[in-house]
C-alpha cells in the first residue's frame, strides 16, 4: 500500500537517465515483493508511454538505465511495486534530459545575389531536431578560387521564424560555399549550398601596355588583361583609342574582341602622320561595361616630305647668261614629317650640258638661291 522508497532519478547525458529506489517499508509491503513496474514518457513531445518490468530475486533487483532518450524534454517516469495480487500506488518523478546540438540543419535554403552581396535566407530545422533552446545560427561562407578566407556571421535569435541575412563586400563574378547552422548549447548540422555573385566592370586597367612605331606610319600595341582579381567577369572586348597630339587630332577607335583564354593581345594602328606623339588608350570590357583607361604616348619617327616645295620659281633677270635664281616656299607644314634640314637643288641642261647636277643647301631658312650653269 506504500510507494517505494528514495526514488530518484538522474539525467546522465542528454539521452541517458539513471533511477533509483528503495523497496517500500516493510510494513506496508502486505507481502513478498516480487517485481517493480517502471513507466516513462517525454511530456512536451508527447512520446509512446514505454513500460518495464524490473524483477525481483531474493530480495534483489537490478536497477535500470533509460536510454535512447529525447534531448531536452521533461520525462514523466513512474515505478510501482509488485505482489503476486497486484501493483501498489507509483512514486513519481520528473527529469529533465539536458540539451544538445541540434542533430538537424536548418531547412528551405535559398540564395540570391548582386554583384558584390548574397541574401541568404531559411527556415529553422524541424521543432524535434533542435534538442534544445534554439538561441541562434551561424553562416560560414567564403570564396573559391579567390576571396577564399573563410567567415562567419553569428545570428543571435530564439525566434522560429524564417531567417534572412544579407553577406555585403564581397568580390565579384565569385563562386562562394555557404552554409547554415542553427545553435542550442552547440552548433548542429549545416545546410549549403553555392552560388555565383553577377558580373561588374572591370576594377582594373589592362596591364602591360606597350606602344613603339614600326614605321614613320605604323604603331603596333601590345597589352594583357587586368588581373584576374579585378576583372569581375568575363572579359568580351577591348577598346583601343588614338589621337595625334600636335596634329591628327581626330580620335579614332577600334573594338577588339578577345577569347577569354588569351593572355596577350595585340594591334598594330596604321595611316598615321609621321614625326607625331600619339596618345593610345586601351580598356577592358565585360558584358555590364567598361574598365579604366591605361593610357601611352608614342612617337612615330619622321619621314621624307610628303609634298615638295611650293610656288617654285626661276628667273634670269639681272643675271649673266651662265646663272639662274631660284626662289620656293616651305611644303605645307603637315608634310614635313619631319624637322626641315636642308634642300636639295637639282638641275641638268635639256639639249646640251644634260648631266644631272645637285646642290645641297645645308641652310633649311633658305627658299632662294642662284646657280651657276656653266664655270
Amino acid at each position: 500500500t506504500a510507494i517505494p522508497s528514495n526514488f530518484l532519478t538522474y539525467a546522465v547525458t542528454s539521452t541517458i537517465i539513471k533511477l533509483s529506489w528503495d523497496s517500500p517499508p516493510l510494513y506496508f509491503q502486505n507481502g513478498v515483493i516480487t517485481s517493480y513496474t517502471l513507466t516513462y514518457r517525454g511530456i512536451q513531445r508527447d512520446t509512446t508511454l514505454e513500460t518495464m518490468t524490473v524483477s525481483v530475486v531474493n530480495d534483489t533487483y537490478i536497477l535500470p538505465i533509460l536510454t535512447k532518450l529525447e534531448e531536452n524534454t521533461d520525462y514523466l517516469i513512474e515505478v510501482s511495486a509488485n505482489t503476486i495480487i497486484g501493483a501498489g500506488p507509483p512514486a513519481t518523478s520528473y527529469q529533465l534530459t539536458p540539451q544538445n546540438a541540434p542533430k538537424g540543419a536548418p531547412r528551405n535554403l535559398s540564395l540570391s545575389t548582386t554583384d558584390t552581396s548574397i541574401q541568404v535566407n531559411w527556415s529553422v530545422p524541424l521543432i524535434n531536431d533542435l534538442d534544445g533552446n534554439l538561441t541562434g545560427y551561424v553562416v560560414t561562407y567564403y570564396g573559391y578560387v579567390i576571396d577564399t578566407e573563410e567567415r562567419e556571421e553569428p545570428i543571435n535569435t530564439s525566434s522560429e521564424d524564417d531567417q534572412t541575412l544579407t553577406l555585403y563586400g564581397l568580390q565579384e563574378y565569385t563562386d562562394y560555399f555557404i552554409s547554415v547552422q542553427a545553435v542550442t548549447v552547440g552548433r548542429g548540422p549545416s545546410i549549403s549550398n553555392t552560388i555565383r555573385t553577377l558580373q561588374a566592370i572591370p576594377n582594373a586597367v589592362p596591364t602591360d601596355l606597350n606602344a613603339s612605331a614600326i614605321s614613320p606610319r605604323a604603331i603596333y600595341i601590345t597589352w594583357s588583361p587586368p588581373p584576374f582579381i579585378d576583372q569581375n567577369g568575363i572579359i568580351t572586348e577591348y577598346t583601343l583609342t588614338y589621337r595625334g597630339v600636335e596634329r591628327d587630332f581626330e580620335e579614332r577607335t577600334i573594338s577588339i574582341l578577345t577569347a577569354t583564354t588569351r593572355s596577350t593581345s595585340s594591334r598594330t594602328v596604321s595611316d598615321l602622320e609621321e614625326d607625331t606623339d600619339y596618345i593610345i588608350t586601351i580598356r577592358a570590357h565585360t558584358t555590364i561595361g567598361a574598365g579604366p583607361i591605361s593610357t601611352v604616348t608614342v612617337h612615330t619617327p619622321e619621314n621624307v616630305p610628303s609634298s615638295p616645295v611650293r610656288n617654285l620659281t626661276t628667273s634670269t633677270e639681272g643675271l649673266n647668261a651662265t646663272s639662274i635664281f631660284v626662289s620656293w616656299e616651305v611644303p605645307i607644314l603637315n608634310d614635313l614629317n619631319g624637322i626641315l634640314v636642308n634642300y636639295s637643288i637639282n638641275y641638268s641642261g635639256i639639249e646640251i650640258d644634260t648631266v644631272p647636277r645637285v646642290i645641297y643647301l645645308s641652310n633649311p631658312n633658305l627658299t632662294n638661291q642662284s646657280i651657276t650653269l656653266i664655270d
